[in-house]
């Protein structure tokens, strides 16, 4: 079975990022292939003031991630 994992790596490596890599351990080992999209909250270490304000905007629909998993 083909599975796509999405997840979004906070600025601190926490619990829900060792969770989200067991998970794709997991379900490899049991054969599944496993698609993965990931993105980082670092990106908007580098945004301006506007970039920032579209990404909140974003949060709720951004057509990039869209695209990306299409």
């Amino acid at each position: 079975m083909k599975i796509l994992l999405c997840h979004n790596y906070y600025k601190i490596r926490a619990g829900e990022a060792v969770v989200f890599d067991l998970e794709k351990n997991l379900l490899e080992k049991n054969g599944h292939q496993v698609i993965v999209y990931t993105r980082d909250n670092k990106e908007l270490d580098s945004f301006s003031l506007i970039e920032k304000l579209k990404s909140f905007l974003f949060g709720f629909y951004n057509p990039k991630t869209v695209k990306d998993i299409k």
